[in-house]
This record gives structure tokens, sequence and C-alpha cells, in this order.
């Protein structure tokens, strides 16, 4: 079964995933799904935030001094405004109170096809922390950067479209790396993640872009279970 606040952050994840995808279709170039990935090494960390996958000023899940489950709301947004990568102008709070949340969003100064910043709070306590990279990125980089995972989540959300959500999971560091494939609210592509894991049996496939990182909270990553084990990926 998924994570009891799976609901909260699909709504979440649907809004930022269209606003992503709307940029992309403006954008002249192709589009980051099918890009070629990012040298990591060159990117300017005044623009560009790699923390999470290089541990450093702090290794996760703690993130500039942040930690999901410990934070408060005031500290965590007057941190975040002081990163260099962070347009603080682009704020945007929601108060979504009767669900018992609040969401705290950012754009980055720089973003080539695609990126946002994001914090949950429930209500005042930093709960989760979601990263949509403004560089393209593969699982395969970040896991040569982590380590292997404990394993993976993955599960169709919409059968009739072809929809699947792929979860990669670092435990002790409360890292989830996202990836959702499909048709779902008529603005993703039609795809078959979900079927061509399972045909590679259960090992993922290589230069796969990630779209979402997440630092999620102690009570949320206990709650992904069961994790099918880590295989690699296909050659």
């Amino acid at each position: 079964m998924f994570k009891n606040k799976s609901s909260t952050r699909d709504c979440l994840k649907l809004i930022f995933v269209m606003v992503i995808v709307l940029g992309l279709s403006a954008c002249k170039g192709q589009g980051i799904a099918s890009a070629t990935p990012e040298n990591l090494e060159t990117l300017d960390p005044n623009y560009y935030d790699q923390s999470w996958l290089t541990g450093k000023p702090c290794a996760a899940p703690c993130w500039y001094g942040l930690e999901t489950g410990v934070s408060t709301r005031q500290d965590s947004i007057n941190r975040v405004e002081q990163l260099p990568f962070i347009d603080r102008s682009s704020i945007n709070i929601t108060n979504h109170l009767d669900f018992g949340y609040v969401d705290v969003s950012f754009s980055y100064k720089r973003s080539q096809e695609s990126g946002a910043f994001e914090m949950i709070f429930k209500p005042d306590i930093l709960d989760s922390i979601y990263i949509y990279p403004n560089y393209r990125i593969t699982f395969d980089q970040a896991v040569e950067k982590l380590g292997a995972p404990d394993g993976y989540w993955l599960r169709p959300i919409s059968p009739e479209s072809g929809a699947c959500r792929l979860l990669v999971v670092w435990k002790n560091q409360r890292i989830e790396l996202w990836k959702e494939d499909g048709e779902t609210g008529g603005f993703l592509s039609q795809g078959g993640l979900c079927t061509e894991i399972h045909d590679r049996n259960g090992k993922l496939p290589e230069n796969m872009m990630i779209q979402t990182v997440e630092i999620d909270s102690p009570d949320g990553i206990r709650t992904i279970l069961p994790l099918s084990p880590w295989k690699g990926f296909a050659k």
C-alpha cells in the first residue's frame, strides 16, 4: 500500500508537473525526458542545486541545515530565501489547513527546461522537501553518487492509460527519486514504464531522467513498503 499522504502528494505533484510540461512546450529544444543528461561537474552551484547528491554542506536527510520532521516553517523559509540559486521573489504560500498542511514553493533563478522547489509543512514543521531539478540528471548518475538504493516502489496509477509511478528509495538518507510515466490528466505522453521494468526482470532502463527528488519525513519514509529489491540497470 502506498503512503497515507499519497492523495495530497499526488495533487501537489500534478500541479507542478503541469507547470513544468507547459513550460517545456514553449521551449525550442527537446523535452527533458529525451535530452542528454548534464555533465554534473560543470554546473554552477550558484544556479543549480546538487546538495542532495553531494552531501554538501550537509548530507541528507539534512538539506542546507534544514531537516524534515524538525525544522520550523519560518526558519525554513528564511534559510531558503538566502540560497543563491533560489528566486526569493517567487515565493508562493498556499494554506491547505483543512487538510492539515501548508505548501511553500519557489522558482529557481535559472531554469533551462523545468524546475521548482517546494516544502510541505504540517502545519508548522517541515514534513517533506520536493526538488524539481532545473538540470537533466539520470537515475544512473544519482546511483553513482549515492550508492545502491534500498530498493524501489513501482505501481500503475492509471492502468487504462498506461500511467506508472516509480520511486527509488534510500531509507537512511530519506531520499526518494520519482518518475511518473504515461498519460495523466491528458498532458503527459503515453508510456509503459511499469511494463518495461517488468520485462527487464526488475532492472531499470539506463539513462532515464529523474523528475522529482524528495527528502521525506521519518514517518513518511517508514510508510513506503514493501520495496522491490534493487537489481541495477538493464544494459
